[in-house]
């Protein structure tokens, strides 16, 4: 019996987290292998804010000689580094790396990262069971179809894996693997907890140029819809479940198939048990009242479509495969059937335009969403947007530098900081349509115009008498940015600059920051308005030199008396001289956190070299 970890590693900081659902992938890699008689340990780093040596003790107990990682882009950076100090904790283990980004890159990662061995591309059940099995073996491994490896130092692909076509006969997670589900806080909005998806299908017979769908070849390929009832009825009954997402690619592809699973949760009773809620595409033939009329019967709350654009000329030249008078028309026949909408909005795919962008403005109010969310194109790899981006040579930054919210290509049509504008221009827009539409124009208005008033008065009154020259706890309040009844959290906060106070002019360094939370509930920070840690520059006069610098996601959840770290990304002033770091913290539209904290923000002294 071989002991294997299978690992969700934490994510780059500049992206924040993305630990809003356990990672079904390796929990189904699990379930594979437990059935074919191996031992599995399983870390979520990601969600329990485990750093490398947390994970390397974990290793040990464990006596693991496998080590499987799945990995994003957004995980890129810290994949490479664990796998550099797994190796250096025991040069023997055997490191094999998965997932969307390596699938689409896996010369470029084991080029990249020597202390990986082995890539696995495309779907990975059955591919890591045979190498395990190879592994354990002492076989040699580099014919397994769909994978990336070493000979004698060169990378060779191997044929790829034909895709499963019965998924079914893989068997469901290993849920047991998971610590508890109260640690999740699932994806916004989310109205009952514990919460967690669902896997029914995999594959997309859409193209949009911007999915990374692509990688998995298109295929639709769906469970049994009993088998998969089944399934939400274990984690009710099992688990404790309160809502449940189906997180295909879209839900509604095989309507016939869609009812099928609404009519068994009903038989069963689970609808008045469960909230649910999934993913749609607008299309004409794919939308209809029986259909709205069933999933409200089923307790669907809520469903996610993907409008990206008020434009049909960036919907046609996405392949969205969409017209506007669709997307309208599932929007008035989910209001009809009383179930919440979310739409997701996107700027920056090819044939965007500024004026195209306040298209998307007009077009979200019309259609009149009940939650929204817009976000930059993201170039992943594998995608037909990244290929042609990389074709005309027009991105410039690499993988481990990707940021959401940061413009990570030169656009043909768009000027430098254009499409971030253009973000900034439709949340505000959308919030004050919101704010009309709800008569709370208050929550909106007057606290941005409070914000701009308190923000300028205190450029005139820098308090610069709290200079941190040690490790220096901190007491504060982090009530205002959960979700906790009204009690008094029990929250600190450290900062070690012991080792950090000469740098070089425009140098990107990391200061470490560890919230601890102390009380007995869990604390949530996550979408529309997670807690972000920031920072501003001041010189010796007190001038602000940079305000409202690079931004860091604090992670959704901070468990009971759990200390996470934090690592937060600050870049230097250009010039040489003394300066004052602020570091505080910030809940976007909403107000500052040092509303509520008497000791933010920390203030650090400096000196920058050239």
């Amino acid at each position: 019996m071989t002991n294997i970890t299978l690992i969700n590693p934490n994510v780059n900081p500049d992206y924040g987290t993305l630990a809003y659902y356990p990672p079904l992938g390796l929990l189904y890699i699990a379930s594979v292998l437990r059935k074919n008689g191996h031992n599995v340990h399983f870390i979520d780093a990601d969600n329990l804010g485990l750093d490398d040596s947390d994970i390397i003790e974990r290793i040990k107990t464990s006596n693991s000689t496998i080590i499987g990682i799945t990995c994003l882009t957004a995980q890129l950076s810290e994949v490479y580094e664990l796998s550099r100090h797994l190796k250096q904790h025991d040069q023997d283990l055997k490191i094999i790396v998965g997932g969307a980004h390596p699938s689409a890159e896996p010369f470029d990662v084991l080029n990249d990262c020597k202390y990986i061995d082995i890539v696995i591309i495309g779907e990975g059940e059955y591919t890591f069971l045979e190498l395990v099995q190879r592994i354990e073996l002492e076989q040699e491994y580099q014919d397994v179809h769909g994978i990336a490896s070493r000979i004698d130092g060169t990378i060779i692909i191997s044929n790829p894996r034909i895709l499963m076509h019965n998924i079914d006969e893989i068997p469901i997670p290993a849920y047991d693997l998971i610590e508890s589900f109260l640690y999740y806080p699932g994806t916004y909005p989310t109205k009952h907890y514990p919460s967690m998806y669902v896997m029914g299908s995999r594959g997309c017979p859409f193209k949009c140029s911007f999915c990374s769908d692509s990688i998995w070849k298109g295929t639709l390929r769906k469970r049994d819809p009993i088998k998969i009832v089944d399934e939400v009825e274990l984690l009710i009954t099992k688990y404790g479940i309160k809502e449940i997402f189906f997180q295909d690619d879209t839900f509604n592809i095989d309507t016939a198939w869609l009812k099928t699973i609404c009519h068994n949760i009903i038989k069963r009773n689970l609808h008045t048990k469960c909230s649910f809620k999934c993913p749609m595409r607008a299309n004409k033939n794919l939308i209809n009242d029986d259909i709205f009329s069933l999933l409200k019967k089923a307790n669907f709350w809520m469903v996610f479509f993907g409008v990206e654009s008020g434009s049909q000329s960036v919907l046609n030249g996405v392949s969205k495969g969409l017209i506007k008078r669709e997307i309208e028309r599932a929007f008035k026949i989910a209001k009809k059937w009383e179930v919440k909408t979310y739409a997701s909005f996107m700027i920056g795919n090819y044939p965007e335009q500024n004026g195209t962008i306040f298209e998307t403005i007009e077009f979200a109010k019309k259609i009149d969403p009940d939650f929204f969310g817009i976000a930059l194109l993201i170039p992943y790899p594998g995608t037909p947007a990244y290929s042609q981006l990389i074709h005309e040579k027009r991105i410039i930054r690499s993988f481990q530098d990707y940021r959401i919210g940061e413009e990570l290509f030169i656009h043909p049509n768009i000027p430098e900081g254009g499409m971030k504008r253009g973000i900034e221009l439709f949340n505000t827009e959308m919030a004050l349509f919101k704010s009309i539409e709800e008569k709370s124009i208050e929550c909106t208005i007057v606290n941005r115009i409070k914000h701009y008033l308190r923000d300028t008065l205190s450029k005139q009154n820098p308090d610069l008498n709290r200079i941190v020259t040690h490790l220096q706890p901190i007491n504060n309040s982090l009530y205002a940015q959960t979700m906790l009844p009204i009690s008094k959290p029990d929250i600190s906060i450290e900062i070690d600059t012991n080792n950090i106070r000469e740098i070089k002019a425009g140098e990107l360094f990391y200061v470490e920051i560890y919230i601890t939370n102390n009380c007995g509930e869990v604390l949530k920070s996550y979408p529309p308005n997670p807690v972000l840690v920031s920072y501003h520059w001041r010189d010796k006069r007190g001038e602000y030199v940079i305000f409202n610098g690079l931004r860091t996601v604090i992670k959704p959840m901070i468990l009971p008396n759990n200390k996470i770290k934090i690592k937060v990304k600050i870049l230097a002033p250009e010039a040489s001289g003394d300066y004052y770091l602020e570091i505080t913290c910030v809940q976007e539209g909403v107000f500052w956190f040092e509303e509520r904290c008497k000791n933010l923000p920390i203030i650090i002294e400096f000196y920058v070299k050239i």
